[in-house]
């Protein structure tokens, strides 16, 4: 499909799917009048989220058109599986802002009937992406979907390890250390270029129990974080991942038009 015609059809879905669910539904509950009542903290926290799950919602559909070249509706599905932005956190990102939109508009009218509204859309769109979006994504996009799925959480996402977030490695050590405790699965995004280094996560994580997926990600050369100096020097240090370190699984990701493509690592050539 091309952009144009994915940009028009998103606009129009916009429209027919979150405008009525997010903006008439609420509406028509509400006649949007505000109960004065409610503390004004909580109709600040309304407005907040309000705002930002309209931003989430547009990039979201910005995305299925750029990165998806299609529309997130069904009879017009996109031609790549859309896994960028804050799809790499949480694979139902519209139901999410849809339902997020609805609860700020609750805080910000004071209205308790708005927030049951709010549970009962989210019910139905619940249970849509989990028998019926699911099962058409895994027909469409095959194994790239399925390991999308496991790597992906549907709503919450998983804790993230990144040195650069935490800024100290006792920071670090101590997020870990609360997951494993707590079962919890967690991603570690951080440059790892030697099997020492990625030691510390793998080996305290096979002894709890967890299931250790390891991605090589090749990068476009276009960081903005990492400069010419530093990538060289990593990727002398570089010492491809192997099974023999505990992993369970290991995945290559380089980048391909519309998104990213992922494939088994030991079927692909070294990088370096």
């Amino acid at each position: 499909m091309r952009r144009p015609s994915a940009a028009a059809g998103s606009a129009l879905f916009f429209a027919l799917a979150p405008g009525i669910v997010a903006g008439v539904g609420p509406w028509v509950v509400t006649g949007w009048e505000v109960e004065e009542t409610w503390w004004a903290a909580l109709r600040a926290l309304g407005g907040v989220l309000l705002v930002a799950a309209v931003v989430v919602l547009v990039n979201a559909f910005a995305r299925f058109v750029v990165e998806g070249l299609g529309t997130p509706a069904p009879v017009a599905p996109t031609e790549h599986l859309v896994v960028g932005g804050p799809y790499r956190y949480v694979r139902n990102v519209m139901y999410i802002a849809v339902t997020a939109a609805i609860v700020g508009q609750a805080l910000l009218l004071g209205s308790v009937a708005l927030l049951v509204y709010a549970a009962v859309a989210w019910a139905g769109m619940a249970a849509f992406a989990r028998w019926y979006e699911e099962p058409t994504l895994a027909d469409r996009y095959g194994a790239q979907y399925e390991e999308y799925r496991r790597a992906v959480p549907a709503w919450l996402p998983r804790p993230g390890v990144s040195l650069d977030v935490l800024g100290t490695r006792a920071r670090e050590a101590a997020l870990v250390a609360d997951c494993l405790e707590e079962g919890r699965p967690f991603v570690v995004d951080n440059t790892n270029p030697t099997a020492a280094d990625r030691a510390r996560y793998v080996e305290p994580a096979r002894a709890a129990g967890f299931k250790v997926i390891g991605y090589l990600v090749e990068g476009d050369g276009r960081s903005e974080h990492v400069g010419p100096g530093k990538a060289a020097a990593t990727a002398r240090r570089f010492v491809r991942p192997a099974p023999e370190e505990g992993f369970d699984e290991l995945w290559h990701a380089v980048p391909a038009p519309g998104g990213w493509r992922i494939e088994p690592l030991l079927t692909t050539p070294p990088l370096f």
